[in-house]
């Protein structure tokens, strides 16, 4: 299976990309412990109510 690269394809992994910068950002920022039980929860409220 050949994947052909397209604008669209692009613009989506750009913007994983980017979303993956904005929560390892977050999780610096605000998470005093990384490795602690419930941080994805954490990082889940942190995004959807913002």
């Amino acid at each position: 299976m050949k994947i052909v690269l397209s604008e669209p394809l692009l613009a989506l992994v750009n913007n994983y990309v980017k979303a993956l910068r904005f929560t390892l950002f977050w999780l610096k920022e605000n998470v005093p412990n990384p490795e602690e039980k419930g941080v994805f929860s954490k990082v889940h409220e942190g995004l959807y109510e913002k």
